[in-house]
């Protein structure tokens, strides 16, 4: 399991009116709890000029501060994977 928080520098309630907390909270991501792919080929698309480029099938499970696991899916050209594969790499690395 990851997780992964953005960083914000302490203020004091009385200069910030609040944001500060705010601003924690849009940006803390979650702990990494599942990730499922699936790779393919597409058929029929409205978007795509070429169909038999593969694809990635990203199903990401992240849990929030309040427990609750929440399903986030998306596909990636095989390029867009790669790249995507290796900054989880280099996430690994530095961890």
């Amino acid at each position: 399991m990851a997780t992964a928080t953005a960083a914000t520098t302490p203020a004091s309630a009385s200069s910030d009116g609040g944001r500060n907390s705010k601003l924690e909270t849009v940006l803390k991501i979650g702990t990494l709890v599942d990730m499922d792919w699936k790779m393919g080929v597409g058929i029929v698309s409205s978007s795509c000029q070429r169909l038999d480029e593969p694809f990635v099938k990203l199903v990401l499970k992240v849990q929030d501060s309040s427990q609750v696991v929440s399903a986030h899916s998306f596909e990636l050209s095989l390029d867009e994977f790669k790249s995507f594969a290796e900054s989880f790499r280099n996430i690994a690395r530095a961890i």
